[in-house]
This record gives C-alpha cells, structure tokens and sequence, in this order.
C-alpha cells in the first residue's frame, strides 16, 4: 500500500492543494469513496486535502467539522507521515466555493488519469480476464483438464480466425485451421468453411441449393503473431455441396501440422476448436450423438452434444489425442467428418474438383432411430438395418422406378452401407472411379440398390442410372393441382364444409413429395402448401 501525492498551486485563491490517492485494488468496476478533508485553517493557512479512501471508509462530501473530519484527518497524517496540526485550527466553517471547485477539479483529473492507466494495464495479456471462459474450466472436465489443456493449445497454434468482405462491408466472421505449410515458400494452405464467402441463404432447405457464394470476396486472415498481422488469402478452392473452401496465405509456421483421423464413433468425446472476433481461442466439449441430418441438412454432416459458438464454423474438431476428427460445419450442431474432409481434399489434388453421385434422394439411417422404432420396423417389416428413403427427388430416375417415402434401401451395389455418412463415402468413392476409368463430368453411372418397398411389403433389386456431378445436388420437392373440391373449408361461423378428399391409395398411384399448388376455378385463386407421403 503507497500514496501518490501531487501539489497543485492556485495563485487565484492562494490556497494548497494536496492530494493523496490510496492504491488499493478496486476491482469488479466499484470506485472508491471519497472524503474531502480540510485542515491546517481555511482562512489562515487555505491547505486542503482531498483523501481517495479505500472501500469500507465511509465519508460525506460537505461541512468539514471537527466531529466528522477527525479520523480522516488522522488517516492522512498516518499515510503522509504529517505532523499533527493544533486541534484549534480544524474550522468548522465550509470551505469557499472556488476552494471548492478546485478540489474537486483536481480530484477529477487524477480519478480519469488513474482509470486510463488501469485501462491499460488490464489489456496487457497477463492481467486481462476479459477473455471468454472455456469448458476447461468445467468441474466436470477436472480429471482430463492437464492433458486435454495440452491438446488444445497444441491445435490452437494452427487455428485462426477469418473474416470476408464484399465492398468493404463485413460480411462474416469464422475459423480456419492450416493443414499443409511449405517450409521453402512459407505458403499455407487453410481449410475452412464455403459459408465465410455465402453472400446469401434464403432457405433453410440445404437440397434446395438457393445458396449463392461470392468468391470474389475479400477474405482476411488474423494471423498469431504479437502484432496481430492480418493478411488477405487467395481461394484456392471451394465446393458448395459439402461447403468447404481452401485458401492460401504466406506464413511463419513453427509448429507441426495435426493428423487426420477417420475414426470417430458415436458418444465419442470431442473438442471443438475456433476464434472469436477478438482472436481469443474458442474451446467447446461434447459426446458425438446418435443423430443423423434433418431432411433439411445434408448427408455428411455428423452432430455433437453441445452448443459451438458460430464463430468456430470452420473450425476443427478434435479428440483427445489431438487428432482431427472434422470440421465445424453448422453453427451451433454439426461437423463434417475428416472421412470425407480427406477424400474431398484428394480429389481436389486429383481432378481439380469433387466428382460425386446424384442419386436424388434424402436418407436416415435405422441405426440411428431410438431403440423402440427400431425394434418396430424389424418386427414389422424384418429389417433391422439400413437406409429409410425421407424424400425423393421430383422426376428422378428413382421416383420413376417407384421409390417411395418410407421405403428402405438395404444395399448398394452388393453393399450394406449403415449410416448417411456410409453412404456420402460410398458415391465419392463411385465418382472418384469413375473418373479414373477417363469419364468427365456430366456422364452417367449404373447403381445397383436392393430396396424393400414398404406398402407392398416386398423386395426387389432395381439398376439406377444417375448422373456424376461436381456440383450441388438438389432434392425437389414436386407440386400438383389443388382444386376447391380438394380443400375443407371453414366458414365464418366454424361451420365445417366438406369437400371431396383427394387420396393416393397405391404406391402405383403416388407422386413423389408434392409441396405448392394453385387453383383457379370461378374467380377463385390460391396458393395452397401440401407435402405428400403417401399412405
């Protein structure tokens, strides 16, 4: 505990003006009280002092009197070492005005020059305690803390943080992880999500591929070093499908780039790794779940147990071997796995593009379901694993061979493939063959998928024909006509008026799924929403 004091002279009233200020710690914003503190005689020796007391010290602005100033007064001598002044010349009269002022005046000065110096003091790194709290600091993470610490800090040393620009506006912030670094040309490679250069997403349907992407913005990259240097990196790459992105940047790198793993297995624990906008590391924890993607959400994305910061898209996740299982791919959700992050990134080397089968339809995987679903569809159905069709595609090739909601595909060419990410391998790798064999884009490939049709309680193996793309796969949603005789109608008075009911009673009979409609009959029009599937 020290005293700063300062004298500042008043020729104007020719007064003293002596000011002590206590350093104590004031932490969590709380100020100090304050005490004004007259001594020494306003009339005859015009000395003030003016004491910033600690917390606890309480004291009244106003009347100096003997009753109230006493044990400041005291207080003072103790920390100024003063001598004791005679007790006669403590006035109990107020002080002038303009001595007043310019105590205060004073005061005010040294309080902001004070709080501009503890400013700076706590944006120095070893006392700022402004930096978000991780799950680290969990009690529940208490006995892997040491060494997941390790882990974590190991990975953060490649993590960065990334922003995009178009005309000098903002357009979002991410994370991004080096995955190759020349040590001869410094280059560095990034992978990180397709969505910092998405300008726009106006559905939440992905299949619909309304999504539209901006690769002539400007993407910045914050790199680690004591400066903060912020460098502009040059896109390599970019598939809107499974939405990931390369870009390059000239970089330092004194740290060993992390492996890959394919292995990740369900109520596995994981860390996801990102920065936020100040560039602190973003750390979260969680068990991968037993879920599979919505019928919004496409096939390779796997989801965890916890809530990820939206700033970590584009982020890594990885297990406690600080290996890297995937890559943060749906704020607040999912990641993709390095299973397909791997053979995506060797197809870019490969072919300069991600050849992939478009096989018009979305998927769940039994093995997913809640146990008594399970058990339900082998007892009522005798099957126990596979792929149930939740859409199909408006005009497809599988629609025309009668695939139908509901149904449940059990092979692919000879092969039981389990789960959506099972099957987003399998039609890479179809794609990858395909272009081996000296096939382009754009050409056809024959599947062969053993199907069990549920309405009709039979299994058959049909050959389907799709395309390979290097593009985004849409899944439509069909319409067809709705009529007044089709709608139940209800008037004013809740009166129910039946109209003809418009069923689909046979799978020869169904369309696929229908969604947006008109009808226009005796100056009658409308727009009615209707999904269809089947009975």
């Amino acid at each position: 505990m020290g005293a700063f004091q300062s004298v500042a002279n008043k020729s104007s009233i020719n007064t003293e003006i002596r000011i002590g200020v206590l350093n104590n710690e004031m932490g969590d914003g709380q100020a100090a009280n304050i005490a004004l503190v007259m001594a020494s005689g306003w009339e005859l020796l015009g000395v003030a002092t003016l004491v910033i007391m600690p917390l606890g010290v309480r004291c009244t602005r106003g009347r100096a009197g003997p009753g109230r100033a006493g044990p400041l007064i005291h207080f003072a001598r103790t920390l100024w070492n003063s001598s004791p002044a005679p007790e006669d010349l403590v006035s109990n009269e107020p002080p002038p005005q303009p001595f007043a002022r310019a105590i205060v005046s004073a005061h005010e000065k040294l309080q902001s020059k004070y709080h501009a110096k503890r400013d700076r003091q706590l944006k120095l790194a070893s006392l700022d305690d402004s930096v978000p709290r991780s799950c680290l600091v969990d009690s529940r993470l208490m006995h892997s803390r040491e060494s997941a610490t390790k882990i974590v800090l190991q990975i953060a040393k490649v993590v960065l943080g990334l922003s995009s620009y178009i005309d000098g506006k903002l357009l979002r912030h991410c994370s991004g992880f080096v995955i190759e670094w020349d040590a001869e040309s410094k280059i560095g490679i990034i992978l990180t999500s397709a969505l910092v250069i998405q300008s726009k997403s106006p559905s939440a349907d992905e299949w619909l591929a309304r999504d539209e992407y901006a690769p002539h913005a400007k993407v910045c990259v914050h790199l680690l070093d004591k400066a903060g240097t912020v460098v502009v990196a040059d896109l390599v790459n970019y598939d809107k499908h499974y939405n990931l992105a390369l870009f390059k940047i000239v970089v330092d790198l004194s740290t060993q780039i992390p492996y890959f793993t394919s292995e990740v297995k369900c109520a596995e624990e994981i860390f996801i790794v990102g920065r936020d906008e100040g560039q602190n590391l973003s750390i979260d924890h969680g068990l991968v779940e037993y879920k599979g993607p919505s019928t919004l959400q496409r096939h390779h994305h796997m989801f965890v147990g916890c809530r990820i910061n939206k700033l970590c898209i584009g982020g890594p996740a990885i297990n406690f071997q600080g290996q890297i299982v995937g890559m943060v791919s749906l704020p607040q959700v999912a990641f993709i796995p390095s299973s397909i992050i791997l053979k995506c990134l060797q197809m870019w080397k490969k072919f300069r593009c991600i050849p992939r089968l478009h096989v018009g339809m979305k998927f769940s995987a039994i093995g997913l379901l809640d146990p008594a679903r399970i058990e339900k569809i082998s007892r009522k159905c005798d099957v126990d694993s596979g792929l149930i069709v939740t859409q199909v595609s408006n005009e497809s090739v599988a629609e025309k061979f009668g695939v139908r909601n509901g149904d449940i595909i059990q092979s692919w060419n000879g092969e039981n493939i389990l789960t959506t990410i099972e099957l987003e391998n399998f039609l890479l790798h179809m794609g990858e063959k395909h272009l081996d064999k000296g096939n382009s884009i754009g050409s056809s490939v024959d599947l062969s998928i053993g199907i069990f049709h549920i309405r009709k309680d039979s299994r058959r193996t049909i050959k389907l024909t799709v395309n390979v793309s290097d593009d985004v796969e849409v899944v439509a949603k069909g319409t067809y006509d709705v009529t007044p005789r089709d709608c139940t109608l209800v008037d004013d008075d809740d009166d129910v008026v039946q109209g003809e009911e418009s069923t689909h009673e046979t799978a020869a009979d169904e369309v696929g799924d229908r969604e947006i409609s008109t009808f226009s009959e005796h100056g009658i029009t409308g727009v009615c929403e209707v999904e269809v599937y089947g009975k």
